[in-house]
């Protein structure tokens, strides 16, 4: 609303659209507020240059490209493309040592990406950022990446972070260029500051260094997004490093209601890298937030339910509630309550817990070694050999059909048979089973086996998200741990799968409880909101406790962004316990820090109780 208002007076003003540069994070976003400002002051809104940093890239470039040393007809690699590339590089530059546990193309794409949006050298970003990658593979990734950059200009091709290292060049290096653009865009005006990177910052400089008119709306509170290179500092220091800048607090606030507010202010106070201020709010008091503690994560998955379907007797549609969550390993029991419930709910990430890839190979494990007839499960883990593609897993789910004997026994015969590269795995996978194979079908005992078999390192070496999948894989422990046979697990894991699609966006709007991390939450809003699993250790995250202050205080920015999202109620859950890892006996969970700072006079407080709990468990 603030970047709308200020582009319609510019043209009101007499500024014209085509000096006026507007940049966003999504293509969504600047079109909805070129939309606004065109509902304000006409058609002539149109004219406006708005858009993505990487969107505004490309047209320069396209224009430019021989000034910085391209061919005007390159092509723009998507993700995808980017990472097939990178592993041709990878394959080229290690050759037959393919089959040891190297960094993916995948961590080795977010490597670069990282490098190149902060501007940084790829081994600082490793020791940085990607501590799994080993310090011998350091010179490693850096010769990937000379020949993956070498292989991108053989084929004419752009990633996304290319464009920016080349609009960048383009604006500060080419002769007359980068002060021709500060020169014709009079006004540069960025939403979501605080999400910007180096890159992004240094591209903002260049093309103000004309005329120094850069309005940036921005929220310190709602930097979150560090691991991908926001660099909060950016918004930190603006008035450093714009001494003559005008600072405008928009501090009230027409979403939530005063009790929430209150909260969200006594949170986000305790930061010290912030530029304060409070949230004033427009609406009248309503109730207070409701911090709810529960014995375990089953009743706290009860209370939800209860809770929800309460609102919904009282006319509160499924679609203005959410459940927000730090990392989907916390979501388990919350999906399964309310799925035996009959409550309509939609995972935002599209992928329901028990269908994460991490997790179903984890449960093909488990399912192969307690039914050797599974094909399915058999084809699925051959799969994931080097050199093994559908062809060569059949021929060897063939072969493996002509042995006798003990699964581990029928495995080793034929390991001669795989491909070369998938052998040392192939011995892994057939000492594994028949690791499984002694657990005796007790499945908490089965997916701890998994876990402390190196599927751990292997997560670490191949995906940038391995801490929060390796959380998911121990949540799915606890979850086993309540079962006493495979059979009754993976049954009540298939009617998870066989739930109906998710609505579509538009379905789920009134139809649907959401569901997702409060990272995907950012920017939406519902009428009541139930933030779960509140401990310490989940939130803030070990790895943010070992990474120190400034990574404690994005945990807590995050819990003020969870809070923010709510209008009318707002419900904090505080389970006490969760099954121990491979016992029966309860382990004690420690509330957030961020629920124990908060001021008790802001909160209501109450301890679910099921109606058919045990009265000596609380």
């Amino acid at each position: 609303h603030t970047l709308t208002c200020r582009v319609a007076h510019l043209l009101k003003s007499g500024c014209t659209p085509w000096s006026i540069l507007l940049l966003t994070f999504t293509n969504k976003a600047a079109r909805e507020m070129l939309d606004r400002v065109c509902g304000l002051v006409g058609p002539i809104g149109r004219d406006v240059e708005g858009g993505t940093f990487h969107g505004f890239a490309h047209r320069l470039l396209r224009i430019h490209a021989e000034d910085v040393g391209l061919d005007r007809s390159f092509s723009v690699l998507d993700r995808s493309d980017s990472v097939a590339l990178i592993k041709r590089a990878l394959d080229a530059e290690v050759g037959r040592r393919r089959g040891e546990e190297l960094p993916s193309p995948q961590v080795i794409a977010s490597i670069l990406g990282f490098a190149a949006g902060c501007m940084r050298s790829v081994g600082d970003v490793i020791t940085e950022r990607f501590p799994m990658v080993l310090e011998e593979h350091v010179d490693l990734v850096e010769r990937v990446g000379v020949r993956y950059a070498a292989m991108k200009r053989e084929e004419n091709g752009l990633d996304f972070d290319d464009l920016l290292v080349f609009l960048l060049r383009l604006l500060e290096d080419t002769e007359g260029l980068g002060a021709r653009y500060s020169d014709r865009f009079e006004h540069v005006l960025v939403d979501e500051f605080q999400d910007t990177n180096p890159i992004q910052f240094a591209i903002l400089r260049a093309l103000t260094r004309v005329h120094g008119n850069l309005t940036a709306v921005g929220d310190d509170a709602q930097s979150i997004y560090s691991w991908r290179g926001a660099a909060l500092e950016n918004l930190l220091e603006f008035e450093a490093r714009f001494p003559d800048a005008r600072v405008f607090r928009v501090e009230w606030n027409y979403r939530s209601q005063p009790g929430i507010l209150d909260l969200a202010n006594c949170s986000i106070a305790l930061n010290r890298a912030q530029l304060p201020k409070i949230l004033r709010p427009v609406r009248e008091y309503d109730t207070s937030p409701l911090l709810v503690h529960t014995w375990d994560l089953k009743d706290q998955a009860r209370f939800l339910v209860e809770r929800i379907q309460a609102l919904a007797t009282d006319g509160v549609a499924y679609g203005r509630m959410a459940v927000l969550f730090r990392s989907h390993f916390q979501s388990v029991d919350a999906q399964m309550a309310l799925r035996k419930a009959g409550v309509p709910f939609v995972v935002v990430s599209g992928i329901r817990f028990f269908e994460l890839a991490h997790v179903r190979d984890l449960l093909a494990f488990i399912r192969w070694a307690a039914a050797p007839e599974d094909r399915s499960a058999f084809l699925h883990l051959a799969g994931k050999l080097p050199r093994v593609g559908e062809k060569t897993a059949l021929r060897l789910w063939s072969w493996l059909g002509e042995q006798s004997g003990p699964l581990p026994e029928r495995m080793a015969a034929i390991q001669s048979k795989a491909p070369e590269p998938a052998r040392p795995g192939w011995e892994a996978w057939t000492e594994l089973t028949q690791l499984l194979m002694a657990q005796g079908g007790i499945p908490g005992r089965m997916v701890q086996v998994v876990l402390d078999s190196g599927y751990q390192s292997h997560l670490e070496m191949t995906y940038k998200d391995a801490a929060n999948r390796i959380q998911d894989l121990k949540q799915l422990a606890q979850f086993a741990s309540g079962f006493d046979s495979v059979d009754v697990m993976l049954g009540e894991l298939a009617l998870m799968s066989n739930v109906e699609a998710d609505a579509t966006p538009e379905e789920s709007q009134e139809t649907a409880v959401w569901m997702g991390t409060v990272h995907q939450a950012k920017g939406l809003e519902w009428d009541h909101v139930f933030v779960i699993g509140l401990n310490e250790g989940v939130w803030p995250t070990g790895h943010a406790i070992a990474g120190g202050d400034s990574m404690l205080e994005e945990e807590r920015r995050l819990f003020y962004v969870a809070m923010t999202r709510a209008r009318d109620g707002l419900y904090l859950l505080v389970p006490g316990h969760r099954l121990g890892r491979g016992s029966w006996e309860p382990e004690a969970l420690e509330p957030s820090r961020y629920i124990e700072e908060l001021d008790p006079d802001l909160l209501e407080k109450v301890r679910f109780v099921p109606e058919d709990a045990f009265p000596m468990d609380y």
